[in-house]
């Protein structure tokens, strides 16, 4: 997928060198053992190959405390490729910034391709053709942008803060299979943009449920190969019902994946700051407790969308407990 805001997000099935991971996949450019998120270039950092003008950095962020500072300069992260004909959403924020460049040239292996144009217009490709869009995409503020890619049916669609935009376009190349993430930011008057909270995971487009367990007949298929399984049957993990990695979103079938807080950073006058591998299509709830026999009462923050979150009303406590819900968002 390609995107330029000036972004390019871009999707190809080119292989190069290793480190190659599998969707799902979340960056939100944090400091913790999942995300690299080391204040400083990106290029190294958790797989990802960037240019030198491509910064994880503090002054600014969706959600925690970093995200990614670009100017004139690419970002890109590859993928194990993933199953033919396997669809995927590709979700990400960006603050965009005025005076960008359209892009020089453009990725000829991308499958969903746009960019931020002339007046801040959002340009889509339909196949090879450009297409400026009636969008305006505000400057100095933060915008969602979610692609989702049919690779059986050979086209993508976009969203911009949850609206669609496009729907059924054609890709800009014949491709099976997601790969790539490439982002390209070209920026005229030395300004830069910003990017937080990147977020890849298979994506169901019918809501088929044969057998009406709750589960969506794709995605019993994708990892079971039949729409046989029980809800209540456990994980290959053991942790977990069926029905609990449905809703959380995460492989049932990877003995190592589960639900929970991946990492807790500790407050240094900006919070605590909590990480977990955020979904799509999910709200989360955060509780404290500063006892368990007291249970979860304290709701820090419930329908909640992101994979990170700072808690700064108890920076100061020595001790506390914190709990993650999660719902499929309605």
């Amino acid at each position: 997928i390609d995107a330029s805001f000036n972004t390019l997000f871009v999707d190809d099935i080119s292989i190069a060198e290793p480190p190659f991971v599998w969707p799902p996949f979340h960056e939100d450019f944090e400091n913790n053992a999942t995300n690299a998120g080391v204040i400083g270039a990106l290029n190294g950092q958790n797989g990802w190959m960037a240019g030198a003008g491509s910064v994880v950095q503090s002054n600014a962020a969706y959600n925690g405390s970093q995200a990614l500072k670009m100017q004139n300069s690419v970002a890109s992260h590859l993928f194990e490729g993933t199953a033919p004909a396997t669809n995927m959403q590709v979700t990400f924020n960006a603050w965009v910034r005025a005076d960008d460049e359209v892009p020089e040239s453009t990725p000829d292996e991308a499958a969903a391709l746009f960019f931020v144009g002339a007046n801040q217009r959002l340009v889509v490709y339909s196949n090879t053709v450009p297409v400026e869009l009636d969008v305006v995409v505000e400057t100095n503020r933060w915008t969602e942008f979610s692609v989702a890619c049919n690779y059986a049916a050979q086209t993508w669609s976009l969203r911009v803060d949850g609206v669609a935009v496009a729907d059924g376009l054609p890709f800009y190349s014949a491709q099976t299979r997601f790969s790539e993430l490439t982002i390209i930011e070209k920026n005229a008057a030395g300004n830069h943009s910003y990017v937080d909270g990147v977020t890849i995971a298979q994506r169901f487009f019918t809501e088929d449920d044969t057998d009406g367990d709750g589960l969506l007949d794709e995605w019993e298929i994708f990892y079971y190969g039949g729409i046989w399984i029980n809800p209540s049957d456990r994980c290959e993990g053991g942790i977990h019902a069926v029905w609990e990695a449905y809703v959380a979103g995460f492989d049932p079938t990877d003995p190592f994946a589960y639900f929970g807080i991946a990492g807790i950073s500790a407050g240094t006058g900006s919070g605590h700051i909590l990480q977990w591998d955020e979904t799509t299509g999910r709200v989360y709830t955060i509780y404290w407790s500063s006892n368990l026999l007291d249970g979860f009462s304290t709701v820090l923050q419930s329908n909640y969308t992101g994979g990170a979150f700072t808690d700064t009303v108890h920076n100061a406590c020595s001790e506390g407990f914190y709990r993650l819900d999660v719902e499929l968002a309605p």
